[in-house]
């Protein structure tokens, strides 16, 4: 089965506990006004990928490497039997490893929603934290980029690590973006506060560096 793949990335160190692997999904019907990563909204079939090529990858990295994976997108609910198939995947190749290792999904979906038509995915995961981007309901608070947005832990595991202090000592992460450069661009990775890719673009046009595509505004 092939899934709709924007990016892989290892090692991301902002959206959740420890060294994660970050999987943004491509295509979202949801659309959140003020989304800073709309180059994820279209489902394009040029992003396809076979769901054993993403779990061949994952699997590739260093022994203990990995402390969790972070899915987003894009809107991974959009693509509920890849999303299956790729949790299925995901579960087989932890439970080969010597470290717990999570499993974190981003949805713009309200959590009822998720918990009634999706339930069965849920189960796969350990945490997850549903509801729209709302722009207008700023927050400082770990993993979320509006204050409507909540946390749920969904497992023991989940429990462990998204809730009480062990959230909050995800707090540190609000404050960063990892910035990452490949051959073709320059991409951040991470919650940045609202307002701040604006200005990273008007202090890069300063220096005379235009952005060409900018993905909040493609």
């Amino acid at each position: 089965m092939k899934v709709l793949i924007n990016k892989l990335h290892f090692p991301v160190e902002v959206l959740g506990p420890g060294r994660r692997v970050g999987i943004w999904m491509q295509g979202c019907t949801i659309r959140c006004f003020g989304c800073i990563s709309r180059d994820t909204w279209a489902a394009d079939a040029r992003f396809a990928v076979d769901i054993d090529e993403v779990l061949q990858w994952i699997a590739s990295l260093p022994t203990g490497a990995v402390d969790g994976i972070t899915i987003s997108g894009g809107e991974p609910f959009d693509q509920p039997d890849e999303l299956r198939q790729l949790l299925d995947g995901l579960h087989v190749w932890r439970e080969a490893q010597a470290i717990e290792i999570d499993l974190l999904a981003y949805s713009g979906r309200a959590e009822d929603e998720l918990r009634r038509d999706f339930g069965d995915i849920l189960c796969k995961l350990d945490a997850v934290i549903p509801e729209p981007f709302i722009q207008g309901e700023p927050t400082t608070l770990p993993l979320r980029g509006s204050a409507n947005q909540d946390v749920v832990a969904l497992s023991e595991l989940g429990t462990e690590r998204y809730t009480g202090d062990a959230l909050h000592c995800l707090a540190a992460q609000r404050q960063r973006v990892q910035l990452e450069v490949d051959e073709e661009s320059v991409w951040m990775i991470g919650i940045p506060q609202q307002g701040v890719m604006r200005r990273v673009q008007r202090q890069a046009a300063d220096a005379g560096i235009a952005m060409r595509r900018p993905s909040w505004l493609v």
